[in-house]
Parts: structure tokens; sequence; C-alpha cells
């Protein structure tokens, strides 16, 4: 019983994240550059007779955006009640030097 519950929870969830991951599937095809094919209104049939053109703009896109990221640094700040700033100091140090270590 408890089995067929946790199942129909994980096929609500797949049913709630499906239009993110047909959108993700799209994002993925346009960020490789997959050849594009213009499609009649119907949408199943290729059109003929066309000259289909892949332009690079998203993979620039993601490339500038991953560059972008890369380059971002993690800055420690400690707060609290009743911590002074030599207290504060010395936590940030070590939260720090362990993200060093590892």
């Amino acid at each position: 019983m408890a089995d067929i519950k946790i199942i129909d929870m994980v096929k609500t969830k797949a049913k709630e994240f499906d239009p993110l991951f047909k959108r993700m599937d799209t994002d993925k095809k346009l960020y490789f550059m997959d050849a594009y094919k213009m499609m009649r209104p119907d949408g199943v049939a290729e059109m003929e007779d066309v000259i289909n053109v892949t332009f690079n703009d998203p993979t620039t896109f993601g490339m500038r955006a991953v560059a972008t990221m890369g380059g971002a640094q993690r800055q420690t700040v400690v707060e609290g009640r009743d911590i002074s700033e030599q207290q504060s100091a010395i936590i940030e140090g070590f939260i720090d030097d362990i993200g060093y270590a590892v």
C-alpha cells in the first residue's frame, strides 16, 4: 500500500516538472546547435525547398554565462547575536580554510 502511494507521488512530481524538462531538452538542443529544420504548420512533416539556418547565439550565450559564473568568488560572512567581530572573523577564517582544503 505504501509503495503505491510513493509511486503516485513520484508520478505526480514527474508530471509537475514535465514542462521544465521539455524546456531543458529544447535548451540542450539549442546549446549543442542541433540542425534547425523548418516544419509544416501541422508540426509533423518537414518543409521541402527551404534553406535552414542554425545560429550560434544560444551557444555563445551559454558559454558567456558559464564564464561569468566560473569567475564568481565566494564571500563568507558570519552574523549572529552576541558574536563579536573577532569571533566572526575566526569563524569566517575557519570556513574559508575548510573550503580551501576541500
